[in-house]
């Protein structure tokens, strides 16, 4: 599948609007927009669509971040992501960062020049312009999860997102620069268990069969 062809599709899965108990795939609203490294961030409309994007990677460890493209911090949570899977190089491992319009400064295209900044394969960019994935975390979180933004949460592979975000098996708060380097040592430890873990577990799979 070529890239625009991929992001394509992904513009229509984070599309999804919830209704009762069905799901309804909806058109994005605006067209993807295209990054600095030839990468388009499609639009989630929804925590709804956000938690179908999350399931259809279920057997993969996933790591959330929520970023907002203007704010201190924001380049070290990419970063951040970005050492977590360069630490950890399986395609067993994923993640996501959600670009938030956090203040009028925030827009797509700056979110997408942000995305720019770090290109590795397994990172997928989502552009949430009306704040509703971040909304949904930051209603369900902890006061030791808050603030929300430049923070990265990590799943693991068993856990289904629904109504509200699940309980993550880590989270980590990016810091500005100025504040000193952000420490991701016991992240990328923990998702490197976790990331063997899974391994083994299809090996022995594989194995059986």
């Amino acid at each position: 599948m070529s890239c625009k062809a991929r992001w394509a599709w992904l513009a229509v899965v984070v599309g999804i609007g919830v209704s009762g108990t069905t799901a309804v795939a909806q058109a994005p609203a605006t067209s993807p927009a295209p990054t600095e490294a030839g990468r388009e961030i499609p639009r989630v409309s929804n925590f709804a669509g956000f938690s179908g994007l999350m399931n259809l990677a279920r057997g993969a460890v996933r790591v959330v971040a929520i970023v907002s493209p203007t704010s201190p911090g924001a380049a070290e949570s990419v970063d951040a992501v970005a050492a977590v899977l360069r630490d950890n190089p399986s395609k067993r491992l994923r993640a996501y960062v959600v670009m938030v319009r956090a203040s009028q400064r925030d827009t797509r295209l700056v979110a997408a020049m942000m995305a720019g900044r770090q290109n590795d394969r397994r990172i997928v960019y989502l552009w949430d312009e009306g704040g509703e994935v971040m909304g949904a975390y930051a209603s369900s979180a902890s006061p030791a999860e808050k603030p929300v933004l430049s923070r990265l949460y990590l799943y693991g592979t068993a856990v289904t997102f629904a109504g509200t975000p699940p309980t993550p098996e880590m989270t980590l708060r990016a810091q500005p620069a100025e504040a000193g380097p952000t420490d991701v040592t016991a992240l990328k430890a923990r998702a490197g268990v976790m990331v063997r873990d899974v391994e083994s577990t299809a090996a022995a799979g594989n194995a059986r069969n």
